[in-house]
């Protein structure tokens, strides 16, 4: 004692009467008493089998940020003064989206109230997303849930809890065997819709106004995680992230731009990189006929094996395609006047000061306040995440939409 196990999954039942199955799970056990725990924890009224996962056609979902992106009313309210009346009409708004073998669902659920001397209708935004191929719960969160978390997090700013998640196994009956999904970060509740929550801060991404297809920019995110695209891979480190310290986000945050440019721009570079192995080849030719073989191996090191681009014009290129405030805001930042001062260079560049600061703080050459450098963490992530819906295909006015708070 203690014995422990691990176990691929683990299959039981609990007093209540209900199945469950723990996934990656393990177990400490002692004289008299047992602990066990999973990454997953799936609850069914359906035993499991012992010898494989449990795959699902469907999950139904509900994220926080979910109701921020929703730019419509689930209701109509009318009201009659006269009569002292009111009614509700419920909309039934739902979006649905297809592509190939997938169908994504975002509708409002409601839950009615029966206490006759407070009457009360809430509304919940829920997603439901269904696949001719069926996939097992870890699939599903790490393919769709945790992408889609990402585009919220896009559009909020903030990565969204999990509030619940349901998984369907098959469709056949009339009523769906429904199993419920568990993990630390699924918070077994529901955000109900409230207009004080959208008024709080405005979302990048507006459904309606934006005829904003979900399931496409969901794809579209999971082709880039295929490609490795640098900027979907550091902006998940930012967005699940979020209580990094500044200096972290700073460096992540430019590294993102970095290698978005660099990705946009690769062939672009590989060609004036090829150019310039071609000319150096040509000019130390010439040169070795003119100078000393002294100056000759002399030069031969000092030059550069490759052209590269700097991190000050990769930066250019980028804030060139934003709206001017943006780059106006940065220059008067505390930080950077803070910079030049340090550096006796009044006129530098604010893009060449991001650039000097992120080398200096790789390097360990410097420090700044938290503070400061919060501040400018704020406009480069708003930019990031601008970029990364760009990138994703989104209409320009959610783009503009964070890149016009950036401004201000």
């Amino acid at each position: 004692f203690p014995q422990t196990n691990d176990f691929k999954c683990l299959t039981g039942k609990l007093s209540v009467g209900v199945h469950f199955a723990l996934i990656n799970a393990s177990s400490d056990y002692w004289h008299d008493c047992g602990y066990v725990d999973g990454t997953f924890a799936v609850l069914s009224g359906k035993p499991f089998k012992k010898d494989e996962h449990r795959t699902y056609r469907s999950i139904e979902l509900q994220l926080e940020g979910l109701d921020r992106i929703i730019d419509t009313s689930p209701t109509e309210t009318q009201f009659d003064e006269e009569k002292s009346s009111s009614s509700i009409t419920c909309s039934n708004r739902c979006w649905e989206w297809h592509r190939d073998n997938l169908s994504m669902k975002l509708y409002f659920a409601g839950r009615k109230c029966s206490d006759p001397h407070s009457f009360a209708t809430p509304f919940a935004p829920v997603l439901r997303i269904d696949a001719v191929s069926p996939l097992t719960v870890v699939d599903w969160w790490l393919n769709w849930v945790i992408p889609l978390q990402e585009i919220i997090a896009s559009a909020i700013g903030h990565t969204p809890d999990v509030m619940y998640m349901l998984a369907i196994a098959e469709h056949t009956s009339k009523r769906e065997q429904r199993d419920q999904i568990f993990k630390w970060d699924i918070k077994q509740e529901s955000i109900y819709h409230s207009t004080d929550t959208t008024r709080r801060s405005e979302s990048a991404i507006k459904i309606q106004e934006d005829n904003i297809n979900l399931l496409d920019l969901l794809m579209k995110y999971q082709e880039l995680l295929a490609s490795h695209h640098p900027l979907t891979e550091t902006f998940q480190s930012v967005a699940l992230s979020s209580d990094q310290h500044p200096r972290s986000r700073f460096l992540l945050l430019i590294q993102a731009l970095e290698g978005l440019h660099g990705f946009e721009h690769r062939e672009e570079e590989d060609k004036q990189c090829q150019a310039y192995k071609k000319k150096k080849k040509e000019f130390l030719a010439h040169m070795k006929e003119v100078i000393t073989n002294g100056d000759y191996k002399f030069l031969k090191e000092s030059m550069m094996s490759s052209q590269f681009v700097t991190l000050e014009n990769r930066l250019i290129t980028i804030f060139d395609t934003l709206p001017p405030g943006v780059r106006e805001k940065l220059d008067r930042n505390a930080l950077i006047r803070q910079f030049r001062e340090l550096q006796e260079e009044p006129n530098m560049k604010m893009e060449a000061a991001l650039a000097r600061i992120r080398n200096k703080l790789s390097h360990g050459a410097t420090n700044f306040e938290p503070s400061d450098l919060d501040d400018v963490v704020e406009i480069l992530y708003r930019v990031v995440r601008a970029e990364l819906l760009r990138v994703l295909g989104a209409p320009e006015s959610c783009r503009m939409r964070l890149l016009k708070d950036a401004e201000s």
